[in-house]
């Protein structure tokens, strides 16, 4: 199988570097692994090493506006050019188990045919093993983004919703009907939508059964992780895109409500820095 990696990173050297190492110690005889990787304008010095230490990797430079969907989307058009036959999305913070690519190709392979499903691997915490990531279940009917973490079965495969998009293998087959990551969105929501689009054309989402490596969640509290950030804007902005696309006739209101309400938090966030609050940290 040519297996095209995916990658978006940003000024995580030595992460990315890890992330890297094992993805390629992890590579088998019957998979011939290539990387896209898009480099979204880190000053770190992270394309350099990535350079001297994988030079197989293929590296598009960015210039620090892209952000997670729009550089995965630009990785993916890239990666097309070979017509490989799948793609593995991949988050520069997995630090993958020994066996991760060869559990996925082989469940994806298993199934054949033009109804193969897109696998989704599930990470744990590197500390506690809690599940941090993975496929995404609709808890109840009252806002579509109301979504919750699968956990993954010891030895069942389980159907998803939609997931997240740290480790997520997806066919040839249904790359072409689905496509790739929508570049209208900039850093999140990018993933949401996928599996909202492949659920639409009825291409079922699969959990695989246990984890397929460590990934920590992000550790600050909420607020900082939507407001302390350059993607304040960004956010709000994805959460309008999916909306319009996904959400029914109340969801642009409720996200335009969501929207007013946020940016009142960033507001009072940033006259209590300026008073010098650290409110954040």
């Amino acid at each position: 199988m040519d297996l095209a990696v995916l990658m978006a990173v940003h000024n995580r050297r030595d992460t990315t570097l890890l992330c890297l190492q094992r993805l390629f110690d992890g590579r088998l005889d019957n998979v011939h692994l290539s990387v896209t990787l898009v480099d979204d304008g880190s000053n770190d010095g992270t394309a350099d090493a990535i350079r001297l230490q994988f030079p197989s990797v293929a590296i598009i430079q960015g210039d620090g506006t892209l952000f997670w969907s729009r550089a995965m989307a630009l990785a993916w058009k890239s990666a097309a050019r070979s017509d490989p036959d799948a793609y593995l999305w991949l988050n520069d913070d997995v630090i993958l188990d020994p066996d991760a690519i060869g559990r996925a190709v082989e469940y994806l392979t298993s199934l054949g045919g033009e109804s193969r499903p897109v696998v989704v691997g599930s990470c744990r915490d590197p500390k506690t093993n809690c599940v941090t990531y993975g496929g995404q279940k609709r808890v109840g009917t009252r806002h579509f983004l109301d979504l919750s973490i699968i956990k993954p079965d010891a030895d069942a495969v389980l159907d998803a919703d939609t997931m997240n998009g740290n480790f997520v293998l997806v066919s040839r087959e249904v790359w072409k009907i689905v496509g790739e990551i929508d570049g209208r969105y900039s850093h999140s929501m990018g993933d949401t939508d996928y599996g909202f689009r492949l659920r639409e054309h009825g291409i079922p989402i699969r959990v695989l059964n246990g984890t397929v490596g460590t990934c920590s969640r992000d550790s600050r509290p909420l607020l900082a992780q939507r407001f302390g950030t350059p993607k304040n804007g960004i956010l709000l902005r994805d959460r309008l895109v999916i909306a319009k696309r996904f959400g029914g006739p109340l969801a642009m209101p409720r996200a335009c409500l969501s929207s007013i309400k946020y940016a009142i938090l960033v507001i009072t966030a940033a006259v209590l820095r300026r008073a010098g609050s650290k409110p954040f940290r």
